[in-house]
């Protein structure tokens, strides 16, 4: 019997059993539910603590394992051309699915409000690119900028592979720690998750 129990209780089964008690729990006692949003949303911010060191340090770790510049270019044209087809397949798919569905149809505009669309700035081509470089890291990682610390992470690995090995191998074993040790967190949110889940 306990066996059994062992065998069904994965991670996932409590997951979904968390969702389903949550959606009973909150039906049947609405205001007592509300009272419990802290806890769901503590979660949330534990999570959203983890990512930062987390990316960051497995970039890092990824790119200075590389061991040389030279398997870096190999890899990257690789990624690159990789990353450039799969974007060519899903742009062709969403062309396919528009001629087949009646995406885009006209709807109703009544009731809408487009009082913060009218504050939006225009697109611009090189304020994107521009936005991607951090000029603050410190700033970056505080803010959560996953794009500028992802462009920070890339640069800083490349800039390393430049070190010698003695100094490459201090910041290999600094940050393949963290990062361990942010894949441990994420383990253990990973097993309390079905409780704030529910």
């Amino acid at each position: 019997m306990i066996k059994k129990i062992k065998k069904y209780s994965t991670t996932n089964t409590l997951v979904l059993l968390g969702i389903l008690f949550g959606a009973l729990f909150g039906s049947f006692f609405p205001s007592l539910a509300l009272e419990q949003k802290m806890i769901g949303t503590a979660f949330i911010y534990f999570l959203k603590m983890l990512v930062v060191p987390l990316v960051f340090s497995s970039i890092f770790v990824a790119i200075l394992g590389l061991g040389s510049i030279e398997r870096l270019k190999s890899i990257g044209a690789r990624t690159i051309g990789f990353y450039i087809l799969t974007t060519a397949l899903a742009v062709a798919m969403a062309i396919v699915a528009m001629g087949i569905f009646d995406i885009g149809d006209a709807v109703s505009s009544e009731g809408l409000e487009y009082a913060k669309a009218s504050t939006i700035a225009p697109f611009s081509f090189e304020a994107m690119i521009l936005s991607f470089i951090p000029t603050n890291i410190f700033a970056s990682l505080s803010d959560g900028s996953m794009m500028q610390i992802i462009v920070f992470a890339v640069v800083f690995g490349i800039a390393s592979l430049y070190l010698n090995f003695e100094e490459q191998r201090v910041l290999n074993t600094f940050f393949n720690a963290v990062s361990n040790a942010m894949y441990n967190a994420l383990k253990f949110s990973n097993n309390i998750s079905p409780s704030f889940i529910s």
